[in-house]
């Protein structure tokens, strides 16, 4: 096999935007095997994954992804740039030669001067400037950008376009993957209307809403997970967490600058799980960022991160012809004694996603690898 391309999807969920993407690298690169790698039961937004893991792998094996990996969830839960290395480091293990981005700009040259750019002294003083006014990263990092280019406004505004830039940083690393940009179509990620090929916030806010979306799916909702006790039983585990403060004293992942202290203190109990993040959430710290750290806590996910290993969740029977092609050593099949402590932060991910929709899934995380249902 010669062309090994490789997507990173968190599908959150699976829609007909993921579909065309796959449709296209087909139709255009011709490629032998086809590797996702994919985020479990939470995503780097910290927001918990519609399609339970297993359904999610399913769905991506039957429409046309050959070998499924997971990108660990104490790599998930991070910042855009650990997630976007993490997910090429896993990606580039299983030897892909192209990486392929959905990005509302294919406009390579755009993403090359803001690359350049970062390089500057100009441009590291702004950012600077920008963090010490108490800014987000992401919010210190655009106002730095637009001060020279802002005919990147536009695509700064995109949360894909960000994660494509990422994606092209840590590629600079990997000169052996070539990269490929692919429009995206339909609504873009903010815009929350659900009409025609429409974006996962807008499926994903009115899902949460109890509005049908099967027309907006490549396959049956029924999939989905049932999503009605997740805000009341995650309001009720984070009113514990902060009364009893299990995680003092741990090196819990992204706890920087007193993050904890600002939850503890200003989380509400007379507001639900979603209005106390709207609330909580400011020009420091963003609503993914407060998700994320309030995930990291009650999953005591630790940092450093010592653990790197290559899970393989599912397979068609062109992934697993290039699965034994690869022979990979270390790569962790099914669970077994010696490799559960190792996966133990997956187990706690799906232990909490089980109790926040009172329903147990933790029989699935032993169902792994899954194969491509023969038509």
């Amino acid at each position: 096999m010669k062309r090994i391309v490789g997507i990173i999807f968190e599908a959150n969920p699976f829609h007909l935007g993921h579909q065309y993407l796959i449709n296209q690298v087909i139709e255009d690169l011709h490629p032998d095997c086809i590797v996702a790698i994919t985020s479990g039961y939470f995503s780097m937004r910290g927001e918990i994954s519609l399609l339970s893991k297993k359904n999610k792998v399913q769905i991506m094996l039957d429409h046309g992804i050959d070998l499924v990996i997971e990108l660990p969830i104490h790599q998930t839960l991070n910042s855009a740039n650990v997630f976007s290395s993490s997910a090429i480091h896993y990606l580039n293990e299983c030897g892909i030669t192209d990486l392929c981005l959905g990005s509302e700009s294919t406009d390579f040259s755009l993403y090359q001067k803001i690359l350049s750019l970062e390089k500057t002294d100009a441009f590291k003083e702004a950012l600077q400037t920008n963090l010490h006014l108490q800014y987000s990263y992401k919010v210190s990092y655009n106002m730095a950008v637009l001060e020279t280019l802002p005919e990147s406004a536009e695509l700064l505004n995109h949360a894909n376009a960000t994660l494509a830039l990422e994606y092209l940083r840590t590629l600079e690393a990997y000169p052996n993957i070539t990269p490929h940009l692919y429009q995206r179509i339909g609504n873009n990620e903010e815009n929350k209307e659900l009409m025609g090929c429409a974006s996962g916030t807008a499926i994903r806010e009115s899902y949460l809403k109890g509005i049908d979306v099967s027309s907006f799916l490549p396959y049956k909702a029924s999939l989905l997970s049932k999503m009605d006790t997740f805000d009341l039983n995650m309001h009720t585990l984070c009113l514990a967490l902060f009364q009893k403060k299990y995680y003092q004293d741990k090196p819990i992942n992204l706890l920087k600058e007193g993050i904890e202290h600002y939850l503890e203190n200003n989380y509400e109990f007379n507001l639900t799980y979603e209005d106390n993040i709207k609330r909580l959430a400011n020009k420091k710290y963003s609503k993914s960022r407060l998700r994320r750290t309030i995930l990291s806590l009650m999953l005591e996910i630790t940092t450093p991160i010592t653990q790197d290993y290559l899970r393989i969740l599912g397979f068609s029977e062109t992934g697993l012809s290039y699965l034994r092609q690869l022979k990979l050593k270390d790569a962790i099949i099914n669970i077994d004694q010696e490799n559960k402590l190792i996966i133990l932060d997956e187990l706690k991910s799906v232990q909490l996603y089980s109790i926040l929709l009172n329903n147990d899934y933790t029989i699935e995380e032993y169902q792994f690898p899954l194969k491509r249902k023969v038509k």
